[in-house]
């Protein structure tokens, strides 16, 4: 809550980042409590599942980016 509160104060903190990484914490929360009963390797999968989805977005969002921004 405070970061949530810190990011819409001031300008140079991205409220963005700090609630993608909410909802990464919270997914990664239900993978691991929902996979519980049915042991660590299943957890690594749910989590690694976790990590290409968040690779493959953060590919997608990079080849939207202007090509100025990147120099």
């Amino acid at each position: 809550m405070l970061n949530a509160l810190l990011g819409l104060r001031w300008t140079n903190i991205a409220w963005q980042a700090h609630l993608g990484g909410f909802v990464t914490g919270l997914a990664c929360a239900v993978v691991l409590s929902a996979t519980a009963r049915r042991g660590p390797v299943v957890q690594y999968a749910g989590l690694a599942a976790i990590f290409v989805v968040l690779v493959i977005a953060t590919v997608i969002k990079a080849a939207y980016v202007p090509a100025v921004l990147l120099a």
